[in-house]
């Protein structure tokens, strides 16, 4: 190995353990976490854990978020937070995060592989459970706006105490 690859694999190594950089690090240890080769060492003895493709560069860069935007568009997968907190106060804990659905659900689920492959193997049935989940998510969108939108919500007896 020529002494400039040899370098850079060097280089690089570093880069991989230094974990996102030393500011990285610092900002984690000030929140009073522990950055992850910090947890590793923690949890495994030094010769139980051999890290693999640590130089690979990975070509994913998106991790489907197009896909997972789409189901929240879609109403699949609507994005909300729940603060007990606000509701032992006598606030209403739910928040809404995503906006109503605006892209029709088949958009979503056809990307996906399990539903494609009903619409191959049983068209008939997979008509039926697209009626049936876009009725879902029109149901449960109503059902989130309306619980959001009231002054307080209904808590579980187990989440005021």
């Amino acid at each position: 190995m020529s002494t400039d690859r040899l370098a850079e694999v060097r280089r690089r190594h570093a880069v991989a353990e230094a974990g996102g950089g030393e500011e990285r690090t610092q900002r984690q240890h000030k929140e009073g976490k522990l950055s992850a080769r910090e947890r590793i060492d923690l949890l495994l003895d030094e010769s139980s854990f051999e890290e693999m493709d640590k130089l690979v560069r990975h070509r994913c860069t998106d991790f489907g978020m197009e896909q997972q935007k789409a189901a929240v568009q879609s109403g699949y997968w609507p994005l909300f937070r729940f603060n007990p907190v606000l509701a032992r106060e006598g606030k209403n804990p739910l928040h809404i995060d995503s906006r109503a659905p605006s892209l029709p659900l088949e958009k979503y689920v056809y990307n996906e592989t399990r539903y494609t492959m009903l619409v191959k193997s049983r068209p008939e049935v997979a008509s039926q459970a697209l009626k049936l989940a876009e009725e879902d998510v029109k149901a449960r969108w109503e059902l989130y706006e309306k619980l959001a939108a009231s002054p307080t919500a209904e808590v579980p007896k187990e989440v005021k105490k």
